[in-house]
């Protein structure tokens, strides 16, 4: 090692090392820092040269060290993060997940990135006289989304099933307590859970959202009840429709796409569509109407709708040119309210472009499958029909 002159280039001092060096020195004060790559610190005084002492490490070295948290930090070639004093004692030991090879990064309020072979990069603070994992560090701070954030983002970076459930578990307590909405989206995206642990997390979820969110909670309820009988659960299911019950005290219309085949003009093709009412108490009157961007084609009318139940409807439509066709779906409450459902749309392709699209109300045959045990509703159809026929299943329609 040696001392140059920055203005002169002329060398102030020269001194041996037991062995090759591969890391830029860390300058600390007076003091230089130097790491052989068999392992062995060095330490010299910056004003003469003399060696001030030195220390086995016992690993390889091909990182710098770094100064943080009042602590020099060594990345070893065995996997430890080193956290020393500047005399040479040790304060704190972090094992990565791989070999450390590159010099580990600062960054904001003392946090140190550090990267390892295996594909990891961990974020460490200073925290209570301590280093800890940046994600409990959050958590202390009571920065809660990050925390959770980090919890996720760690688990999902991981193929180890244990550690992964581990770091989705602190995850979705988190964000149960303070994002109740955001842990229901997260547990939905684990696919590795079963369907009856999702449910619950769904429907814990809901549970916090119901005093200040209610509309959100039911949706979620409704998510969890169809998760739940899908695993075999009717007793949750009916705890969640009881809670649904509760918070939603009116009709609440969902229409849905069951098939949509593809269309060809002048050719009759098939629409099978559900309506499905997710609220409490019957719908007095629920018009769908189904038609194109010019004109309506069909309006069917079903009365009632009862809570929880869902029809299916299969129509025929004979297009005669490329657009889009459109289903709206109108809902008349018992208290005479009227809603409005979101439009389901979706392109027909059956000639060129820039013609207008024309969709004849010709229907066939409707059929109008509901639940067994429940009450069919009554049908009428505004336009042309040959007949309407009612088809129970006996499960519960998807």
């Amino acid at each position: 090692a040696c001392a140059v002159e920055t203005a002169t280039g002329e060398v102030r001092w020269r001194a041996d090392l037991p062995g090759e060096v591969r890391a830029a020195p860390l300058v600390v004060g007076q003091t230089a820092h130097l790491i052989t790559r068999q392992g062995v610190w060095v330490r010299l005084n910056l004003a003469t040269g003399d060696e001030l002492g030195r220390q086995a490490l016992r690993a390889e070295i091909a990182a710098t060290p770094l100064r943080a948290g009042g602590a020099i930090i060594f990345g070893l070639g065995d996997g430890r993060l080193l956290f020393v004093d500047a005399d040479g004692e040790k304060r704190a030991v972090w094992r990565a997940r791989g070999r450390i090879r590159s010099t580990p990064l600062l960054g904001k309020e003392e946090t140190v990135f550090v990267g390892d072979d295996a594909g990891w990069v961990t974020a460490l603070l200073w925290h209570r006289g301590d280093w800890e994992w940046a994600t409990t560090w959050y958590e202390h701070r009571q920065h809660y989304r990050q925390a959770a954030s980090g919890y996720a983002l760690a688990g999902d970076s991981t193929n180890n099933l244990p550690e992964r459930r581990r770091h989705h578990e602190a995850a979705l307590r988190l964000w149960l307590e303070y994002v109740p909405l955001k842990a229901a989206r997260f547990a939905e995206t684990l696919l590795d859970r079963p369907r009856e642990e999702v449910a619950a997390v769904l429907e814990n979820a809901a549970t916090r959202l119901a005093p200040r969110q209610p509309w959100r909670a039911v949706d979620l309820l409704w998510r969890a009840a169809d998760l739940y009988i899908a695993a075999g659960h009717p007793a949750e299911q009916n705890r969640c429709r009881d809670a649904i019950t509760r918070l939603e005290p009116t009709p609440d219309i969902m229409a849905y796409w069951v098939t949509m085949p593809h269309f060809v003009a002048g050719q009759a093709g098939t629409v099978a569509l559900a309506v499905r009412n997710r609220g409490h108490g019957p719908a007095q009157e629920v018009r769908v109407r189904l038609g194109g961007v010019l004109s309506d084609c069909l309006t069917f009318v079903l009365e009632p709708l009862l809570p929880g139940q869902e029809v299916e409807l299969r129509a025929n439509v004979v297009p005669t040119g490329s657009g889009v066709l459109r289903v709206e779906t109108i809902c008349r409450g018992e208290r005479g309210h009227t809603t409005y459902g979101p439009p389901l749309e979706r392109q027909i392709e059956t000639a060129p472009s820039g013609q207008p699209v024309r969709i004849e109300g010709r229907v066939g045959i409707l059929t109008v499958r509901y639940v067994a045990g429940t009450t069919p509703p009554n049908v009428r159809v505004e336009g042309s029909v040959e007949a309407v026929q009612y088809e129970p299943v006996y499960r519960q329609p998807k």
